[in-house]
């Protein structure tokens, strides 16, 4: 009981600000100035989610960051367990060293201007990859999933190799089935950071036509 009442507590102290925006976004705009909205309605109104949905930008930047979340998704799903798998692979040559150069990537960057050239010099730039591509490789995902490939048996890729699959058929038919919790989590983690995303279409992009829903409700604040 007394587990049930604190999860219940910190299940309300989520759910209650998300409740709290959506009376005022319901709200007549001088309720909600005059910060009487809590968490129901006053003068009722969907002037806010009319403004906003019927819009065509939204809807192109909403489709847009569709498609990004999605593909994005697979592609960095895709990128993730290959390399994870590699690095499990300690007789491959190089393997270490490549391992330690993805890690120095999580604590040093080349910068906004160094990655800004080398997107240019790649044709990123105004290029809708540059909204994918780039969150798509992510380190301590990819330790993350080789840490995971590591706790399944190798009993079971050595009975793989017997009878005569390849490195691809290990991967796709037997390590990623066993790795489904795995893949679950990072998805998840992938999908939100892609859904999110914001500063690439700030930096990267000038085209309407590449413009997220996050940039787009950005610059109705502003």
């Amino acid at each position: 009981v007394f587990n049930l009442f604190i999860l219940t507590l910190i299940g309300l102290a989520c759910l209650l600000p998300f409740i709290h925006i959506v009376a005022k976004s319901l709200s007549h705009e001088l309720y909600v100035l005059a910060k009487e909205v809590l968490f129901i309605p006053k003068g009722l109104t969907f002037n806010a989610y009319n403004f906003v949905i019927l819009n065509q930008q939204f809807q192109r930047s909403f489709s847009l960051t569709v498609f990004i979340t999605v593909a994005g998704t697979l592609v960095a799903l895709l990128v993730t367990t290959t390399t994870a798998y590699v690095f499990t692979k300690q007789h491959v040559p190089g393997v270490k060293f490549i391992c330690i150069l993805y890690i120095i990537t999580m604590f040093f960057g080349g910068g906004i201007i160094a990655t800004y050239i080398l997107y240019k010099q790649m044709n990123l730039i105004d290029n809708i990859l540059v909204l994918i591509l780039p969150a798509s490789i992510n380190t301590y995902n990819i330790v993350l999933m080789r840490n995971f490939f590591e706790s399944i048996p190798p009993s079971l890729e050595e009975s793989a190799r017997i009878d005569g699959a390849s490195n691809i058929r290990i991967l796709f038919q037997i390590i990623l089935p066993l790795s489904k919790p795995a893949l679950a989590t990072i998805g998840l983690f992938f999908m939100v950071t892609y859904w999110n995303s914001f500063f690439g279409a700030l930096m990267y992009t000038t085209k309407r036509t590449l413009m997220t829903m996050q940039f787009y409700l950005r610059n109705i604040l502003v």
